[in-house]
């Protein structure tokens, strides 16, 4: 593996990259360690249903986070990777997208409130639904793809720690019993703002970015560039998010907690792998515009046969480990979630190979098209049979529907990947 590295990057690449991974493995590491220390407290103090509540409410918000984030987490970032050195277009590319991203955040908020005070079920749950939306402001101005693009990720990781850690330490003081569940929320939105104003003065004081008013051709340009990816985008979370909102619809908030309490341990340690991906993800944006596809396509190959080892070693301790960690962290309420991870716990490898072979491998070769189908093919799928599975087994059903999303999307990747290989058109 260490020759592996070697001689896939040059010595100052290599420096890059893996400074980039040591970044991203520190801001993952506080995002998986934090949890760790306030989930078991939430789920303990608020108990399945009021949790469920809190989870109901977060996955609903992600779907504005969609709309407001378009694809630009990909596009944008190879956008600035390609032009890093020329701050003009930097400078159009970085004021274009953060205007985007703003005025479909204004819209978002419109539609959100629209839909609160419509449906009984949501203007019950005002509070914690409208308070949630500060996660998509957040993010909405937290220009990661900027520092991606940079390759100066240590910049994301200290303006994110921050904030985290200080909103980590307020919950044991504001979530003290069943009815602070209205506050866990706002907590997350207001570190998640705090973070997204720091990251902007760091972007203007470090990187000189100015903002300039952007031209209608230059907008049109970055609509059409994160296109694909806004699809793919949308088609991922029909599985990954839309299985509570159907659990929600057609059970209660007390099977919800159940699913969500198993879904995060799963999102929690994919987590872990990824600063690698992200890290590898500029690098081979880079290539693709001086080598053949089949050229990078081996490197890829080869980082695949090393890294499906270590995920595979990950879903099998998992699988192994399910109900100690279940009764550890979150205690006997949840002894239920044990079955919902041990049905998730492939997904860690599958996963993990969707997005180096999706992201990392079609995207970079301008198959982002066929991508967005291999996404949305999984995602209706998954939608139909969790609604078909959610009224009869409740959040085994959610955790099957999310396990046959992700082994699809991965056999329709992988057929692209061998037509690229064969270079026939996909």
């Amino acid at each position: 593996m260490v020759d592996l590295l070697n001689n896939l990057f040059k010595k100052k690449e290599n420096k890059i990259i893996f400074s980039n991974f040591l970044s991203l493995s520190t801001l993952n590491g506080i995002n998986i360690f934090l949890p760790l220390i306030t989930l078991p407290y939430l789920v303990r103090v608020l108990g399945p249903e009021k949790f469920g509540i809190t989870a109901f409410a977060a996955s609903i918000v992600v779907y504005f986070n969609i709309v407001c984030g378009y694809g630009f987490h990909l596009s944008a970032t190879k956008s600035i990777s390609v032009h890093r050195s020329n701050m003009i277009k930097v400078n159009s590319v970085f004021s274009s997208v953060i205007f985007i991203k703003l005025l479909l955040a204004v819209f978002s908020f419109i539609i959100l409130c629209f839909l609160v005070f419509l449906i009984p079920g949501l203007y019950q749950e005002r509070f914690v639904i409208i308070t949630s939306f500060g996660l998509v402001l957040g993010w909405a101005i937290t220009p990661v793809w900027l520092f991606q693009g940079m390759e100066k990720m240590y910049y994301i990781t200290v303006v994110n720690i921050i904030p985290k850690l200080f909103f980590t330490i307020l919950t044991f003081f504001v979530i003290t019993k069943q009815g602070d569940y209205i506050y866990v929320n706002l907590l997350s939105s207001l570190g998640y703002i705090i973070a997204g104003v720091v990251s902007m003065i760091i972007s203007f004081k470090m990187f000189k970015i100015s903002l300039i008013i952007p031209k209608m051709i230059d907008i049109r340009h970055q609509l059409q560039e994160g296109w694909y990816i806004f699809l793919s985008t949308i088609g991922m979370f029909l599985y990954r998010e839309t299985n509570i909102i159907i659990l929600g619809i057609f059970t209660n908030y007390e099977i919800v907690g159940y699913y969500a309490s198993a879904e995060k341990v799963i999102k929690a340690l994919q987590s872990i792998f990824s600063p690698f991906t992200e890290a590898l993800f500029p690098f081979f944006s880079k290539r693709t515009a001086n080598e053949k596809p089949e050229d990078i396509l081996k490197t890829i190959m080869r980082v695949a046969k090393y890294y499906s080892l270590v995920l595979i070693s990950f879903s099998t301790l998992l699988l192994l480990l399910a109900e100690p960690a279940i009764k550890l962290f979150f205690g006997s309420k949840y002894l239920q979630s044990i079955d919902d991870i041990r049905i998730m716990s492939p997904i860690i490898f599958i996963g993990g190979l969707n997005y180096l072979f999706g992201i990392i491998g079609l995207f970079n070769f301008g198959r982002s098209r066929a991508f967005t189908i291999a996404v949305f093919v999984a995602g209706i799928f998954s939608i139909v049979l969790c609604t078909c599975l959610a009224p009869v087994l409740f959040d085994k059903g959610a955790a099957i529907s999310m396990l046959a999303a992700e082994t699809i999307l991965l056999l329709i990747i992988l057929y692209n990947i061998i037509m690229i290989k064969k270079q026939k058109p996909v």
